[in-house]
């Protein structure tokens, strides 16, 4: 058992290792799978450093002399920590609860070492980023950015004053135990570890500022005098033009475009001819908001993205790239599974319906599997 106290019992189930372990032994390759399951996202980082630094220390033969982690196992650590910004919010029974799952591949090289890491992630509650429940919050993300943004960087975002000035938040929300501020502060650290330049960061938060503006556009009839300004033939417009600015200069996109895909929709005629059918306000404000899930999900998929090729570099014992010197066994690993927040609200999301399934599968799962161990072990030694 690997774990320790966080707010509550953390941990999950390894199978002990003997030194004639055949990865201890080096040449044959085998895997291990690991479930960890916890009351938050931050006892999850505590227990994935125990589980990477077990693997450094016994799966792998890393001496216990090394208090510090080897590079690879250090940035998977680093990362665990840096998507719950991302993918973590407060709900009403938990302050920094998983709104997505995650799947965490360790592999070994020849030597036994860790040589790269890679993560796979899942269903993320998407229906998060344009609503949320009574008594919670939004992504952890957009309140950091928020709360720490310099001066220059609200200039350059274009940020609001406030959560209260943004529709996607529910305002003034806190979440014990969490400040924004520094975890601002800590976001900017681990990205740059990961690989991201200053730049891809501007540019990073800029798409993440123009999802929380997206939600401040909204849309009326008009007026025949207005349709140039992108009515449709319906004559519906964006009604907050200040905002509509805001977001072409965050994305960089043209006016006329972004408007056309709020106010209409293309349809193909199946001869290879398309003609844009006008929607009403209550079209265009789903048109919105579906808008902004897809962009947020693409943005935490680029994200996972830059990690993996950033984790897929071998490095050796000093921390430098040696290639494929020694080469990785992509059959040698040890595999975690971080499984997402269990939640039963008053109303219940589509992605909430598919993690607690998922949820119960897997526990039914662990459940059959120990039972199973059990009932061997009862009849190795004879107990009726």
């Amino acid at each position: 058992w690997v774990g320790g106290w966080a707010g509550g019992l953390v941990g999950g189930w390894v199978r002990a290792v003997h030194p004639s372990d055949p990865m201890l032994r080096g040449g044959v390759s085998c895997c291990e799978d690991l479930v960890l399951w916890r009351p938050s996202g931050a006892a999850v980082v505590r227990s994935w450093r125990q589980v990477l630094r077990s693997g450094g220390a016994v799966v792998v033969g890393w001496l216990w002399l090394h208090p510090e982690l080897p590079p690879p196992a250090q940035a998977a650590l680093e990362s665990a920590a840096l998507l719950e910004a991302f993918g973590n919010a407060k709900t009403v029974h938990n302050n920094n609860s998983s709104r997505f799952g995650r799947w965490c591949s360790v592999q070994f090289d020849k030597s036994r070492r860790v040589s790269t890491c890679s993560i796979e992630v899942y269903l993320l509650e998407r229906s998060r980023v344009v609503t949320q429940g009574p008594a919670e919050r939004n992504y952890h993300i957009f309140y950091y950015m928020l709360a720490g943004s310099s001066e220059a960087e609200r200039k350059e975002y274009r940020l609001l004053d406030g959560e209260r000035r943004y529709r996607y938040l529910c305002g003034g929300l806190a979440a014990e135990d969490i400040d924004d501020t520094l975890e601002w502060s800590r976001c900017h650290d681990k990205l740059q570890l990961l690989g991201f330049a200053a730049q891809d960061l501007a540019g990073l938060f800029r798409v993440y500022a123009a999802v929380l503006l997206l939600g401040n556009l909204s849309f009326r009839e008009s007026i025949e005098e207005e349709e140039a300004q992108g009515g449709s033939a319906d004559n519906v417009v964006v009604d907050s033009a200040q905002d509509l600015a805001a977001v072409v200069e965050l994305l960089g996109v043209e006016v006329g475009a972004l408007t056309s895909l709020l106010v209409t929709r293309r349809i193909g005629s199946g001869r290879g001819s398309f003609y844009d059918v006008p929607l009403t306000c209550a079209q265009c404000a789903d048109m919105r908001d579906g808008l902004a899930k897809a962009v947020y999900a693409r943005l935490f998929e680029h994200i996972v993205g830059r990690m993996n090729a950033h984790m897929s570099k071998p490095l050796g014992a000093s921390g430098a790239a040696e290639g494929a010197a020694e080469g990785t066994d992509a059959r040698a690993f040890v595999g975690l599974l971080d499984v997402f927040g269990f939640e039963n609200f008053d109303t219940n999301s589509y992605e909430q319906l598919c993690i607690n399934y998922t949820n119960e599968k897997l526990q039914k799962h662990f459940i059959d599997f120990e039972v199973k161990l059990q009932v061997e072990d009862f009849q190795r030694e004879a107990i009726e």
